[in-house]
């Protein structure tokens, strides 16, 4: 647990260090967060994590991300982290309106705790893709929802399988970055 803090902790510094230095400078890109509800093992699980990315042309993104994310139930409880690379296309439906479609590729470990017994812990693969309708609500903030799948892969030394690990999600994005050229410039 204290794992997934800590890169939930340092991808929003990452984030944040991004777009602070992206907006000085004549490149654009924009950092933030994101907060999901999901399923892990099918019991209700809560992820959290950062992201922060550098546009490569008009809709084309390129970055990276962490994530956290843990469940809870009387008989176990389920962690994970993981960070990676993330890549995207923002089309524009309109004046305020864009579609956001994202993979992230990323590694991580995922934790699982018995009562009476160790933790035990394994590497994993992660396969993230999402779509997300953002709302630009000023030239830096925009605001989002959307879905996605979290595909984890990998999992040998738990007591859950790939598929009970992997699981659909819906949650919202708060994204901070230069958006007023992009949004007249498309």
């Amino acid at each position: 647990m204290k794992r997934d803090i800590t890169i939930v902790v340092v991808a929003l510094l990452l984030s944040l260090v991004s777009s602070t230095a992206e907006a000085q400078t004549e490149t654009e890109g924009f950092g933030g967060a994101e907060f999901n509800w999901t399923q892990i093992d099918g019991t209700s699980a809560f992820e959290a994590g950062g992201f922060g990315a550098k546009y490569l042309s008009e809709r084309w993104y390129l970055g990276g991300g962490g994530i956290g994310a843990s469940s809870s139930s009387e008989a176990e409880d389920y962690s994970m982290g993981y960070g990676g690379v993330l890549v995207g296309v923002s089309p524009r439906l309109g004046e305020i309106i864009k579609l956001d479609i994202s993979l992230m590729a990323a590694i991580g470990g995922m934790t699982q705790e018995l009562p009476g017994r160790n933790d035990e812990e394994d590497f994993i693969y992660v396969l993230r893709p999402r779509v997300n309708l953002d709302f630009q609500l000023s030239d830096w903030f925009k605001m989002g929802t959307g879905v996605g799948y979290r595909q984890i892969l990998g999992v040998n030394n738990l007591d859950i399988s790939n598929r009970n690990a992997s699981a659909p999600f819906a949650g919202i994005t708060l994204k901070f970055g230069n958006f007023m050229s992009r949004s007249t410039a498309e």
